[in-house]
């Protein structure tokens, strides 16, 4: 089973649910929504490649 985080909308809720464990992310703070899916933001992406680096689970 996965766990999906929806409508996350700040740089801390998206830390909130990588401290809960979740699996997929998706929301406004991450990227809007297109026709075509666009690349992740920047101060995103780099939250997320901090909390993986970091052990923190």
């Amino acid at each position: 089973m996965k766990i999906i985080a929806e409508g996350l909308e700040s740089a801390s809720e998206v830390d909130c649910v990588l401290r809960l464990g979740v699996d997929l992310l998706q929301g406004y703070y991450l990227a809007r929504p297109a026709a075509v899916p666009s690349r992740i933001n920047q101060p995103a992406l780099d939250l997320i490649r901090e909390f993986r680096h970091s052990g923190v689970r």
